[in-house]
């Protein structure tokens, strides 16, 4: 409702200019209180009472908008919503009563529309008669206020709803506020916890923790989701995770910190199966893998065997190249699942050691070029660019990553040729840079298939997975292993017209290493012989024997790790291949009790080697902690065999 401006309406800035009606006694003293009206920081309204505006001060222009000249005059339900104006009759009857109304907290719009939070103090205006003429309105401003406590109650609705276990504390370490997750939580009620100090919850070997915590806090410091242990009432241990922060004060001083408690129990009990089911996982892929290697490494040794005889027939020999193939194909089934498998707990630990990259890639390309043959597939290496011949990474690892692409590329290329290409580009952030390239003529990959092809289980399509085999694991694992080595592997191929696999890895840069003379191990005992088989799988002892014949050397087969200990006591061996799982004193305990005799000077030393189906990186650290010099795993490579027993025995025994 809007009513016409009323003459003689008073206006506090033109009071000074308008004081003729005034006795001269009294101009000084309202001459004062029109300044302070004016210099007020809270809107000072009067009105009459039928609620026409008569002042409007400075602040009151600030608050609501309007100007002086605006308001005088007006209605004062031009800064009242429609759904208050009940609240100025009531107001105005009081007043009319002679009745003062104290800090009356409603809500008044200004000039632009905004709501406004306001306190109103509101007074009769009385004349010298002592008749109410009008009132006196003092408006103070508390939306900051309301504001503040509206937050305020949103975040104390939010804390008391959280599923969390939400306190805070002093700086001492005292409870200050206890949500009613705290409650279930750790089962104190609000009452028992506000004013204890917080070690109450915490474990006695524990209480270190809350100093540091505290100390971190009072730095300013955040502490984020730290995983430890706290007590419930009945002393039961809970696992849970805290998120600490300071509290600061409106000047920033800190003056307390919150604490969010979340229970992670039943995730910790997970966590710990999940753990054990990995650890009995583990142990059961190691028991397999040496179950199935070692009559494979029987297998494929016979097979070999056999391959260097010259009394087979034709069909005879195409019988034994069919059952070694079989093997070997069996073979890299297995390794393949346990390769993956280690890839998938992350077992796979990568060894930084300087190599020969030439050796290795040759070494490659030998175990390759069997089956490539049998296809009539020539197989070619090129090397391009500045190739450090010696670089620091993990030979093994890009072994088999050259291995899975060049059998990949024989095994889906029935003509024309395979390449590999080892190319130097440089140095890379202190690295040499490496990239190796597999190109075949083969079948190729759809386009749509060339995304999929290195996730695990998959190959291009369900015909050739009928018509070739395997399991799609070796290019999810080359992928693997690759990226474990901070490398990279792309591919690109046209269906009918070949594949290109390209790998680029970083790899540290090293000079030549020096050549190491081995000093060879000289028997000085009246009787001694070149090499002594530990085995208790009697095809596996016969094969390595066999092989050990084919290069000359003489040896002795001991069954176990006791008969083993006895035979070193009565003769000395240049080395010992010794197995490790074995029934009763297994290789590791016989290797064990072998170097005491030896430091105790009772027999000379010889060179352990451990030829073992179980290939873990464990078991080799294993190995290598109980005395052992070197690793062989079976089915074990003849090449790498006769090797290690040239590097220790000087000569062939006769």
């Amino acid at each position: 409702m809007r009513v016409p401006q009323r003459e003689g309406a008073l206006d506090f800035k033109k009071y000074k200019t308008d004081m003729t009606h005034i006795p001269s006694h009294q101009i000084d003293a309202a001459a004062y209180l029109a300044a302070i009206v004016e210099s007020s920081d809270d809107a000072i309204i009067s009105k009459d009472l039928d609620g026409i505006v008569t002042s409007w001060n400075r602040a009151a222009e600030k608050l609501f908008r309007y100007t002086s000249a605006e308001a005088i005059g007006q209605h004062i339900s031009i800064i009242i919503p429609e759904d208050r104006l009940d609240e100025e009759y009531v107001i105005l009857g009081k007043v009319r009563e002679g009745e003062r109304v104290d800090h009356f907290e409603t809500i008044r719009r200004a000039k632009d529309g905004v709501l406004r939070h306001v306190s109103l103090t509101v007074s009769p205006i009385k004349d010298i008669n002592g008749r109410i003429i009008g009132a006196s309105k003092i408006a103070h401003d508390i939306t900051i206020i309301k504001d503040a406590e509206r937050a305020t109650a949103y975040l104390a609705a939010i804390v008391d709803s959280s599923d969390d276990a939400i306190l805070s504390k002093s700086l001492d370490g005292y409870i200050i506020s206890w949500n009613k997750a705290a409650e279930r939580l750790f089962d104190y009620t609000a009452e028992e916890a506000i004013g204890q100090h917080i070690t109450m919850l915490i474990p006695d070997e524990l209480l270190d923790e809350e100093y540091t915590i505290l100390g971190k806090v009072k730095e300013g410091h955040k502490i984020d989701h730290f995983e430890t242990v706290r007590c419930r009432k009945d002393g039961t241990r809970l696992n849970i995770s805290l998120t600490v922060s300071p509290i600061r004060d409106s000047q920033g001083t800190i003056i307390g910190a919150s604490k969010v408690a979340r229970d992670i129990t039943t995730q910790k009990s997970t966590e710990n199966a999940l753990a054990e089911s990995n650890r009995r996982k583990d142990e059961f892929l190691a028991n397999m893998s040496h179950e199935m290697r070692t009559p494979m490494n029987a297998i494929i040794g016979l097979a070999s065997l056999l391959e260097r005889t010259d009394t087979l027939t034709e069909k005879q020999e195409s019988f034994v190249r069919t059952l070694k193939q079989s093997a070997e194909n069996l073979m890299d089934l297995i390794n393949n699942l346990l390769d993956f498998s280690k890839i998938e707990t992350g077992a796979i630990m990568l060894e930084q050691v300087e190599f020969d990259l030439c050796e290795t890639v040759t070494s490659v390309i030998e175990l390759v070029r069997v089956k490539a043959q049998d296809k009539d597939l020539p197989l070619r290496v090129i090397y391009e660019g500045d190739i450090n011949q010696y670089p620091v990474g993990d030979a093994l690892r890009l072994r088999h990553v050259l291995t899975n692409l060049l059998d990949n590329a024989v095994k889906f290329t029935d003509h024309g040729s395979i390449e590999l290409k080892v190319q130097g580009l440089g140095r890379q952030d202190g690295k040499d840079k490496l990239r190796f390239t597999v190109t075949d003529t083969g079948i190729g990959i759809p386009a749509d298939k060339l995304e999929s092809i290195f996730e695990k289980f998959t190959q291009a399509d369900a015909s050739t997975s009928r018509k070739y085999g395997g399991t799609g694991l070796g290019l999810a694992i080359t992928r693997a292993l690759t990226e474990q080595m901070d490398g990279t592997v792309t591919v690109q191929s046209r269906v009918g017209l070949g594949t290109v696999f390209t790998v680029e890895i970083l790899m540290g840069a090293s000079r030549r290493p020096e050549k190491v003379e081995v000093s060879p191990i000289i028997p000085t005992r009246s009787r001694s012989k070149n090499i002594l088989i530990v085995e208790d799988y009697e095809a596996n002892a016969m094969v390595i024997a066999g092989f050990i014949d084919l290069m000359g050397y003489d040896y002795d087969i001991a069954s176990n790790g006791l008969e083993a200990i006895r035979m070193v006591m009565q003769c000395h061996y240049s080395v010992i291949l010794m197995d490790v799982q074995m029934p009763g004193m297994d290789g590791l305990e016989s290797t064990r009790r072998i170097r005491v005799l030896e430091h105790e000077g009772q027999q000379e030393t010889s060179a352990i080697i451990a030829m073992t189906a179980h290939v873990q990186e464990a078991q080799k650290e294993k190995c290598l902690q109980a005395g052992m010099n070197d690793f062989i795993p079976k089915p074990f490579d003849p090449v790498r065999l006769g090797d290690i027993l040239k590097q220790y025995i000087p000569g062939r025994a006769a």
